[in-house]
């Protein structure tokens, strides 16, 4: 990666940590305690999905929720939680598409993300959300395999998204033949990637989720993976830090 690139990476993270109060504080939050009860998908996808809000309040919970996430403990004694923030940005100007993730690292209130641009064309946003989504789930997958049988704990991922559209396919897809069609054909095989990495965490014995949260509200895990999908949608080459 650029020299440059890096460097305007690890500006917008440390923009981010430049707040009056402390993003994490002793024992505000040791364990993830739920928004609402979880749904199980009516699809193939192998976890539970947190229902979107609908109400007022519901939202107001939603963002607490998302927000604890920069505060919780990711390890205790018997489990080690991975959190996650998947944004997608589509471009009208350059017709360009691509994925912003951020996640916490286990260094308190350290943070890292990555940008990935998508390839294929689309002026369906949901579309693009729905592969932000998937490289999250990539990204954990891999973290998982590296960490679980040195640590010898129960894993939990948790992956926020604030594209309703997106969660409501994935809960509810099946897999049964492509589509012929070409605009299909990629949402397909999202989807199904999806299920697929699901499956293998589920393999693993990982524990997984899937959550709303309201965009553009101030939550910094989903303010960062917002300004990184944007930042490589503008650009010509993914970014990371």
């Amino acid at each position: 990666m650029q020299d440059g690139r890096r460097k305007n990476m690890m500006a917008l993270l440390n923009q981010l940590l430049e707040k009056k109060e402390p993003l994490w504080q002793p024992r505000v939050v040791s364990t993830v305690s739920k928004v609402s009860e979880s749904m199980k998908p009516r699809g193939d996808f192998q976890g539970n999905i947190i229902p979107w809000a609908i109400s007022e309040e519901d939202k107001l919970q939603a963002k607490s929720y998302a927000s604890l996430m920069t505060n919780m403990l990711l390890e205790t004694k018997t489990t080690q939680y991975h959190v996650y923030f998947a944004d997608g940005s589509l471009r009208s100007r350059n017709g360009r598409a691509a994925a912003g993730i951020a996640w916490r690292k286990p260094s308190l209130s350290d943070w890292g993300g990555q940008g990935l641009h998508f390839s294929a064309e689309t002026s369906n946003s949901n579309l693009v959300e729905l592969y932000a989504i998937d490289c999250a789930l990539e990204i954990a997958t891999k973290e998982i395999l590296q960490t679980k049988e040195r640590t010898g704990k129960t894993h939990e991922v948790l992956i926020f998204s604030d594209s309703q559209g997106a969660l409501g396919g994935i809960m509810n897809f099946k897999s049964q033949r492509s589509p012929s069609a070409k605009k299909e054909k990629e949402q397909y095989r999202l989807f199904q990637s999806v299920v697929e990495r699901s499956e293998a965490l589920k393999s693993q014995g990982v524990n997984l989720e899937l959550h709303w949260v309201p965009g553009h509200k101030d939550v910094p895990g989903n303010t960062l993976a917002d300004k990184l999908a944007v930042a490589t949608a503008k650009s010509k080459i993914d970014g990371s830090s």
